[in-house]
Formats: structure tokens, sequence, C-alpha cells
């Protein structure tokens, strides 16, 4: 699965996307820099715009999972989302 797919999938989930949660913790490498992407978009966004359906909650689990492992850099990101008014 690529990694467009996957945040399509985590972005549209009806149910647990199981398929793409396995597809990006296999491309982890690869997922990562979009998954950064994905917050700094969502950060640039203004409040209404942040009502729109986001990959983020699969994002920060995938992340939180993998917190122990080699991409302890992106926390700082994640802290920074964090820190923002949500509503």
């Amino acid at each position: 699965m690529e990694t467009r797919e996957i945040i399509d999938r985590f972005t549209h989930a009806e149910a647990l996307p199981i398929a793409a949660l396995q597809a990006a913790s296999a491309r982890r490498d690869e997922v990562v820099p979009e998954f950064l992407r994905e917050i700094e978009a969502y950060l640039a966004l203004g409040l209404v715009e942040r009502a729109r359906p986001t990959p983020l909650f699969f994002v920060f689990h995938l992340l939180g999972q993998w917190r122990k492992e080699p991409h302890t850099d992106l926390w700082p990101d994640c802290c920074t989302v964090r820190r923002t008014k949500w509503t």
C-alpha cells in the first residue's frame, strides 16, 4: 500500500484500518516524512478548516507506538500540535 493510500484510509476510516496500520508500520521510514507534513498542514489550518477529516488520530497513535524507536526527533512536532488550540 502506498503512503498516500495509507493517509487516505486513515483520514476516511469508518472502522479500524488494520491493513493501513500494518502497511504504515512496515513502511515506517517512508511514511514518517508524510506524517510530519500532515501535522504541519494541520497546524497551518484555521480553526474552521480543522473540522475536516484528518489522519492525525491514527498518525499520533502510530508515532506513540514508535516513540521508543529511532524517530525520537518527531516529538517536537507532536508537542506543537498538543499545544495547539483545538476549538
